[in-house]
């Protein structure tokens, strides 16, 4: 389904009425992010959540828990009560990662179950633009003069996978360079200390439209709305390099089903208002709509593509 077929079915979706459930909410929820404070998941949580909150007439308030890839905030919402009053927004990573990298995730897979993937955003490969390397054939032929030095946000992470599966079709000479978050991932290639990296695209994309970093390439068959002179890696003939982000929305395990539906559909039919599309637009996030076992099924691809990338690579964590 195109971005336009979406959009349609959000916004029909936001003038149907919500499924209710007696007397739900009668008090606050508290929406559990997993990640810090200021990064394109936390901003749409917030943004979320204050539209839910206006259609279900309760405060949604957003607690930030990062720390150990997003394992810290999930296993507080699995034990959490089943009550419809905690949920977890989360990256896909949580599920479709971090199983295969730890050996205790700190809670019971299980005990948290995502219910809808609401959205989605690009990696790109990007390099200090002072390098002038500017396409990903002048990157592989730095290469071979010396290992080109990637930073990422950690060990794990969505972007270290990433590289991973680069290397295993586009082979590079290159070093890893663990980074503790995001911000100081990016910081490192926009100020030269490491040559590359790749990243979320809503982290880098001011960088490179100041012109601090060049973008090479979207790790997918999509280009970016954004970006739409950068190619993908299925144009440049690696179809195989396709990776993204996915935002996840998850609940205790064993919540009665009316009462996630009601949530579920406030999240839902939030997606669709038009200045959450814009401000998402902003930051190079699109819909994609998921739920019910559509949300398994993608849940369990990812993690199983994962594993074989992880075991392939021999990657760990710290």
């Amino acid at each position: 389904m195109n971005r336009k077929s979406i959009v349609s079915a959000l916004v029909m979706m936001s003038l149907a009425p919500l499924a209710l459930a007696a007397d739900f909410p009668d008090k606050p929820v508290r929406v559990m992010v997993n990640m810090p404070a200021g990064g394109p998941l936390d901003i749409m949580a917030r943004a979320l959540s204050e539209k839910v909150s206006q259609y279900l007439g309760q405060p949604f308030v957003i607690e930030n828990r990062g720390g150990s890839g997003g394992n810290i905030g999930a296993a507080a919402v699995a034990q959490a009560a089943p009550d419809g009053y905690t949920w977890l927004m989360s990256l896909d990573s949580t599920f479709a990662i971090n199983p295969h990298l730890y050996r205790s995730m700190g809670f019971e897979l299980d005990r948290v179950r995502p219910v809808a993937v609401l959205a989605r955003n690009g990696i790109l490969l990007v390099t200090n633009a002072k390098q002038g390397i500017t396409s990903l054939d002048a990157l592989m032929q730095a290469s071979e003069k010396g290992p080109i030095n990637f930073g990422t946000p950690g060990n794990g992470t969505p972007a270290h996978l990433t590289v991973a599966l680069l290397n295993q079709h586009v082979k590079l000479n290159y070093n890893h360079i663990p980074y503790r978050g995001n911000a100081p991932a990016t910081m490192a290639v926009v100020s030269g200390e490491v040559g590359a990296a790749v990243s979320a695209t809503p982290g880098v994309l001011q960088h490179v439209k100041s012109g601090a970093l060049n973008a090479l390439a979207v790790m997918g068959k999509t280009r970016s709305d954004l970006l739409p002179d950068v190619p993908t890696m299925a144009e440049l003939k690696h179809p195989e390099v396709d990776f993204e982000v996915k935002y996840v929305l998850a609940a205790p395990a064993g919540m009665d089903a009316a009462r996630q539906q009601v949530i579920v559909d406030a999240f839902v039919r939030a997606m669709g208002e038009p200045d959450i599309q814009e401000r998402l637009k902003t930051m190079d996030v699109q819909a994609v709509i998921q739920t019910g076992n559509a949300v398994t099924e993608t849940i369990q691809q990812l993690s199983e593509q994962n594993r074989k990338l992880i075991e392939a690579s021999g990657m760990q964590v710290d």
